[in-house]
């Protein structure tokens, strides 16, 4: 029954912390330790927990937790960097593929309230199965350690 309601817990992406809690993503030390790419509105973050190689966020400068409440310039500048890092992903990775997934709301299982998009990228040939398990089971992972964080940050932003 236990296994159960964890399965579910973890499925929905439910977490603790209400929306006026800490961002991870407004954190100084956070972003320095994950960003490959900055500009004046948008970052590059290697995520922390990457379900596959390469799992990467595109998230606006400007704390908002929706996507209707970017500007029109935020939501360009965010595809072009989700366009950047695709090309620089699929050179340092090798996968063409990929799937971007951005959540709006704790019922949509919205975990971190600042607006992000994961660019996930797949490889040619492989089942949609084992990412969708690889990107539900991401809660469970460990953090990367910082020297595979810096390797996987620097092979991205030698694509860029």
């Amino acid at each position: 029954m236990i296994r159960a309601f964890v399965f579910i817990f973890l499925f929905f992406g439910f977490v603790l912390y209400s929306e006026e809690s800490y961002c991870p993503f407004c954190d100084p030390k956070i972003l320095d330790y994950q960003v490959f790419y900055e500009d004046d509105i948008v970052l590059g973050l290697y995520t922390h927990k990457p379900s596959v190689e390469g799992h990467s966020l595109i998230i606006p400068k400007r704390h908002v937790e929706r996507y209707e409440e970017l500007t029109d310039e935020e939501i360009l500048r965010v595809s072009d960097l989700i366009k950047k890092t695709h090309h620089a992903v699929s050179k340092a990775y090798g996968k063409e593929h990929y799937l971007i997934l951005e959540k709006n709301g704790r019922e949509a299982g919205q975990e971190v309230f600042h607006v992000h998009f994961h660019l996930i990228p797949t490889a040619e040939g492989s089942s949609r199965l084992y990412y969708l398990a690889k990107i539900l089971l991401r809660p469970l992972f460990s953090p990367i350690s910082e020297r595979t964080m810096k390797e996987n940050i620097e092979k991205i932003r030698k694509h860029m």
